[in-house]
């Protein structure tokens, strides 16, 4: 996970606004590569839930943008 978010980082940074880095995220699929085929699909939604797609099991979890640090957080923590 620290590979994508390191690689990604850069283009994040150059969006002027959080908001604008929000919406970039929201309603697309991302795929996170490892290289190993444990490809994962993200789906992030406007809830702040992100739905993880890994070998067709699925799991949602929560994310946000931090205003602060400009990094993107993912609390790999099952939702009840």
């Amino acid at each position: 996970m620290k590979q994508f978010i390191t690689n990604a980082a850069p283009v994040l940074k150059k969006i002027s606004h959080n908001d604008e880095t929000a919406n970039i995220l929201k309603n697309q699929t991302w795929v996170l590569v490892d290289g190993k085929n444990d490809d994962e699909k993200y789906l992030f939604l406007e809830s702040g839930e992100v739905m993880i797609d890994r070998e067709h099991n699925k799991t949602n979890v929560r994310w946000e943008f931090s205003d602060t640090t400009h990094k993107l957080l993912i609390y790999k923590a099952h939702l009840t």
